[in-house]
């Protein structure tokens, strides 16, 4: 597991830094100033990482993790805390799902999308 979360935290300080040059005026749904992300979060006992694909959101970070880590607590009570990474764009959101899902399913785990509703990750 711990290499698990080193990738991913390696991945997101790489991606905090490119990100720091996207243009300005990236809206999501709401219309608030919104980031790209995708969350996942590990169960070592259900050999399963949980995630959802990426979105546009102003949900704050801290927040965006916790709402995450109760739609996963719905499927499996074991799971280590929620990772948000960030993400300069879509494309590059969803290729970071995949290095994860990939990386994930090296180390045995299944990979299992958890479904969102647009109401659900207002801010």
């Amino acid at each position: 597991m711990r290499r698990s979360l080193f990738l991913v935290v390696l991945v997101t300080l790489a991606c905090a830094a490119r990100a720091q040059g996207q243009s300005a005026g990236s809206r999501d749904a709401f219309g608030a100033e919104a980031t790209w992300r995708y969350c996942l979060a590990v169960s070592e006992t259900a050999a399963t990482v949980y995630l959802f694909a990426p979105l546009l959101t102003s949900t704050p970070l801290d927040a965006l993790e916790r709402k995450f880590d109760r739609r996963v607590a719905e499927t499996v009570a074991d799971h280590h805390p929620s990772l948000c990474p960030l993400a300069s764009s879509a494309a590059e959101a969803e290729a970071l799902l995949g290095v994860a899902i990939r990386y994930n399913r090296n180390l045995g785990h299944a990979a299992r999308m958890i479904e969102w509703r647009e109401d659900e990750l207002s801010p």
